[in-house]
C-alpha cells in the first residue's frame, strides 16, 4: 500500500544519491569511494570466475605547471579531454575513475599485466597526440605517466593500489610519459 510505495521510493532515492556520492561531479566518472566499492566487487567476481585483473594508476605529468602557466580553467579542460580520450579504450566490465585532481584509475577486467600495459600505453599515446591550443598561435601537447599492478599477484584492492602507485612513482622518476612496469 501507501507506506510500501513511500519506502520503495525512498530506497530508490537513497540508491541514486549513493551513486552520486560515488561519482566525480566534474567528469561523471567514479570517484575514490565509488571505485573502492566497485573494485572490491570486481575482485570478488574475478576470484569466482578465475579471471586476472590489472589495476592502473595514471597521473598527468607536471600538472601543477599546467595550472600555474595557463590557469585552473585550462587545467580542467586538460582533465576533461583526458577523460574523453580514455573512455573509448575502456571495455564494458572495466572501471574508470577520477581518483584525485589529475590522477585516474583504470581497472582492466580479465586482463593480464602485458595486455594491460599495451592498452594503457595506447591511451598514453592517444592523449599525447592531442594538440591543446594555449594561445592564438601556440599549441602544446601533454603526457601522463602510469603504474600497473596485477590480480591475483596483489590480492586486495589496497595492495593493488599500493603496487600500482609505486610503479607510477617509478615511471615519474625514470623520465615520465611512460607506463611501468614495462613488459
Amino acid at each position: 500500500g501507501m507506506v510500501e510505495a513511500q519506502l520503495a521510493n525512498r530506497a530508490a532515492r537513497i540508491r541514486v544519491s549513493k551513486d552520486l556520492i560515488g561519482k566525480d561531479r566534474a567528469t561523471g566518472l567514479l570517484n575514490k569511494v565509488g571505485l573502492q566499492r566497485k573494485t572490491q566487487d570486481l575482485i570478488r567476481h574475478a576470484t569466482q570466475e578465475e579471471k586476472p585483473l590489472a589495476f592502473g594508476v595514471i597521473d598527468i605529468d607536471k600538472f601543477k605547471t599546467i595550472n600555474d602557466t595557463w590557469g585552473h580553467h585550462f587545467g580542467d579542460i586538460v582533465i576533461k579531454r583526458l577523460c574523453l580520450c580514455l573512455a573509448p579504450h575502456v571495455k564494458e566490465r572495466d572501471l574508470l575513475s577520477r581518483f584525485g585532481g589529475e590522477e585516474f584509475v583504470i581497472v582492466f577486467w580479465d586482463c593480464d599485466l602485458a595486455t594491460a600495459w599495451r592498452r594503457l600505453d595506447a591511451m598514453r599515446q592517444a592523449f599525447g597526440a592531442i594538440a591543446f591550443q594555449v594561445a592564438r598561435e601556440e599549441t602544446r601537447r601533454f603526457s601522463f605517466s602510469g603504474g600497473l599492478a596485477a590480480f591475483p599477484d596483489q590480492r586486495s584492492e589496497n595492495d593493488l593500489f599500493l603496487r600500482a602507485d609505486a610503479m607510477l612513482y617509478t615511471a615519474k622518476e625514470t623520465g615520465r610519459n611512460r607506463i611501468c612496469p614495462a613488459p
